[in-house]
């Protein structure tokens, strides 16, 4: 059995520095795919590859077939074990040294799928996986039996942990708004709208309709661009409110509105996390 930890990155050589620092001497090898890095990022895997291999792939904003290069390109056979982290999360030190006996007791268990709080950290490798949609729960075709490891652990910074606002590496507080609306409204292909409707599949399936027919509305009536910039150019002119259809597929999603408040009314962040809140809506 062999472990890799696995990936796709482009220009965060510092974070992936950080990610890779204090496990890969103790893995086989990194499997890695690459954007198109210019700072180092490439070079810096390519120094701690090992077994692994360092793939290239265009980022054409499809993050489930970006993943799906580290199964396809690869050099992992069926039985070997791979873990999956992205930029902004660590590995704890102590944790980092055993990850390979870890895996091996949980292998000797019979245990395949191995989560962190709902999240796919481990898994044994098998030639039929893939990724659809985010690869935070898109893995296809995992083995039973499946583990999570906050069974194991009482906090999750025993073993690996993402970087919180004001650690050194994080994203700025309001990343996340932007962030979503990357892959609700730039990405063609996204099953975004399934967080908070895991659930309630109808929910799920109102919502993903309603992205579709927003995304098409704004790039055939309205001629914007499948780009972040396009959308917020467009709400920060105020004729778009007089345009019934638009605002009424805007309100139903709370992220659109988030990223207008914050991009263009500049509203506080924390205005924007209020839990338990009735939904914006514009007047």
């Amino acid at each position: 059995m062999r472990v890799f930890l696995c990936g796709i990155t482009h220009n965060q050589v510092d974070n992936i520095d950080k990610l890779t620092g204090n496990v890969w001497e103790h893995v086989d090898g990194l499997i890695f795919v690459d954007g198109g890095s210019t700072d180092g990022t490439k070079e810096l895997l390519e120094d701690r590859v090992g077994q692994g291999e360092i793939v290239y792939r265009n980022w054409t904003n499809d993050h489930d077939l970006q993943m799906s290069e580290i199964l396809r390109q690869g050099p992992m056979e069926i039985g070997d074990w791979f873990v999956l982290r992205d930029s902004m999360e660590r590995f704890n030190d102590d944790f980092a040294e055993s990850i390979v006996p870890f895996l091996t007791n949980a292998r000797n268990q019979n245990i395949k799928s191995i989560y962190s709080h709902g999240k796919g950290f481990a898994f044994e490798y098998y030639d039929d996986m893939f990724f659809l949609g985010s690869p935070h729960w898109g893995l296809q075709n995992t083995r039973p039996n499946a583990v999570d490891l906050k069974d194991y652990f009482p906090e999750e910074r025993e073993y690996s942990y993402r970087l919180k606002d004001g650690e050194e590496g994080a994203r700025p507080p309001h990343h996340f708004v932007d962030h979503f609306v990357k892959y609700y409204y730039v990405y063609g292909r996204s099953n975004h709208t399934l967080l908070g409707r895991e659930h309630d599949i109808e929910a799920y399936k109102e919502a993903e309709n309603n992205r579709q027919q927003f995304r098409i509305y704004c790039n055939k009536k309205i001629g914007l661009n499948f780009t972040t910039d396009s959308l917020l150019d467009y709400l920060k002119n105020d004729e778009w409110k007089t345009d019934k259809e638009f605002v009424s597929m805007f309100n139903k999603e709370k992220i659109l509105k988030d990223f207008y408040r914050w991009h263009v009314l500049k509203h506080p962040v924390e205005q924007l996390e209020e839990k338990n809140k009735e939904y914006w809506e514009l007047k």
